[in-house]
């Protein structure tokens, strides 16, 4: 296949999905969207058309063509503000660097990447693992609860410790209603009408003015005697070379997204490494010594360091369930991609991540193999094809962030409850829910809790590592 961009038009036709009359491709892409965008890869090739749900023909580019265009400068072709693709995130919360291009993309992503940097997670270790704490211990030894409910709240409140000390537990059901109605229209799974009704305008009012009174808080100092650099601190105190500074919208447009962001994304991304790591126990007694191997007060880099397997299971995660399909942009010139032509004006979805399930690049590719990222295999050929969190200019600033938050989530747990799946040999089927998540609840058992250990508070990180 060829990564070749140009402007000289071929005649072959594209290759169409067939799909359901007026319902063009809905239907097969809700029951299955992973599934989807895998078995059009295999029967069409890396280029090929479909209708995407609430809007109109789509021509996804797929695998290590998408990759080898992203990690180009796809904006001498395409652009992701046209049509108003990221609209609902930068109208609606303030969080613009989606659909920005160019230095002012580059300048915002510079900003971006000191509040959601590893370090600012480090000095919370404590912080997160209480709050796991106390969700174990509200839970009933032998209980059965819903894993991705639980790891949604553990995700959420843990990242609320990192934003400010500030409660917001109150405004909880606010910023889930109101982000989850955001990502639903940004994916076009529900209309933007949707943004528009009374309970989801009233969610955004009130999220907004809690996240407003602890930045205020913050900006008059009344934490500063504590000595610790919350997330606020570091939005407020970012600066790039620009002399760009992050205004009261940018702020809370941050604070937002790391928190309603964080218990989507984070809480699928946790359920999925849980639900792996629980229904192989051997992968799971793995783990186990691994994290036995160092004091309950260690630093978080120090335990990931002596756990490579989990670790190695985290990258598993990321690379079996890539929660977002594909990354949509606009051609903005008649131009040829894989040998195919390319109107101004056509949406497209670039989905480097099918690269994960091509027996050319993996091993076993459908299988969660998390030695596969181990000495002596760790498949190199494979690393550069890795796309959990985008390629190229637009890849996702937080990848830091989320590792830190998610594996700090995860060691607290483990440490602190003895689990298991209610049904461990359960298949799991996959839907769009705004993000990739199971079709049905994954039940876990609490068979009880491990000795309460105590945490000392320490760096994770000792320097400010960017994401």
């Amino acid at each position: 296949m060829t990564s070749a961009r140009t402007t000289s038009p071929p005649s072959a036709a594209i290759p169409v999905v067939p799909g359901r009359g007026w319902l063009g491709n809905t239907v097969e892409f809700m029951r299955s969207p992973l599934g989807f965008f895998i078995d059009a890869y295999h029967s069409y090739g890396p280029v090929f058309r479909m209708d995407v749900p609430m809007t109109r023909q789509a021509v996804v580019v797929a695998g290590s063509l998408a990759d080898d265009l992203l990690r180009g400068d796809p904006g001498d072709g395409a652009e992701r503000r046209r049509d108003g693709l990221f609209r609902p995130f930068s109208a609606e919360v303030g969080v613009d660097v989606f659909e920005l291009e160019g230095d002012i993309h580059r300048d915002l992503r510079e900003l971006l990447r000191q509040p959601y940097a590893r370090s600012i997670v480090a000095p919370f270790a404590a912080e997160i693992a209480a709050v796991v704490g106390d969700e174990v211990d509200a839970t009933y030894a032998g209980e059965a609860v819903d894993l991705f409910a639980l790891t949604a709240r553990l995700s959420l409140h843990a990242a609320m410790a990192v934003v400010t000390p500030m409660s917001l537990r109150n405004a909880a059901p606010d910023i889930q209603r109101a982000g989850a109605a955001v990502m639903y229209a940004a994916f076009r799974l529900r209309p933007f009408a949707t943004l528009r009704r009374p309970r989801y305008r009233r969610a955004r009012r009130a999220m907004q003015a809690a996240i407003d009174e602890a930045i205020a808080r913050h900006q008059r100092g009344d934490f500063r005697e504590r000595g610790r650099t919350w997330m606020i601190d570091a939005c407020v105190a970012a600066t790039n070379q620009a002399g760009m500074r992050m205004d009261l919208r940018a702020i809370r447009g941050a604070c937002f997204y790391a928190l309603a962001g964080t218990e989507i994304y984070i809480g699928r991304l946790i359920g999925f490494l849980l639900f792996e790591l629980l229904r192989d126990r051997s992968a799971l007694r793995r783990v186990l010594a691994e994290l036995a191997t160092t004091d309950a007060d260690a630093p978080l880099a120090e335990v990931l360091a002596a756990a490579p397997f989990l670790r190695a299971a985290y990258t598993e995660t990321l690379r079996c369930y890539p929660l977002i399909p594909a990354y949509p942009y606009t051609a903005i010139v008649d131009q040829r991609i894989g040998g195919y032509a390319i109107p101004a004006g056509q949406l497209l979805l670039f989905a480097p991540h099918i690269g994960h399930f091509v027996d050319d690049h993996y091993a076993n590719p459908m299988t969660f193999d998390a030695a596969r990222h181990l000495p002596p295999r760790r498949e190199p050929a494979a690393r550069r094809l890795f796309a959990a969190f985008g390629v190229g200019p637009h890849a996702c600033s937080a990848q830091g962030f989320v590792e830190a938050l998610s594996l700090a989530i995860v060691v607290a747990l483990l440490r602190r409850a003895d689990l298991e799946l209610v049904r461990p040999s359960y298949r799991m089927e996959l839907r769009m829910t705004p993000l990739l998540a199971p079709r049905r609840p994954i039940e876990l058992r609490v068979r009880g809790r491990r000795a309460q250990e105590e945490h000392v508070q320490k760096d994770m990180y000792t320097s400010a590592e960017g994401v």
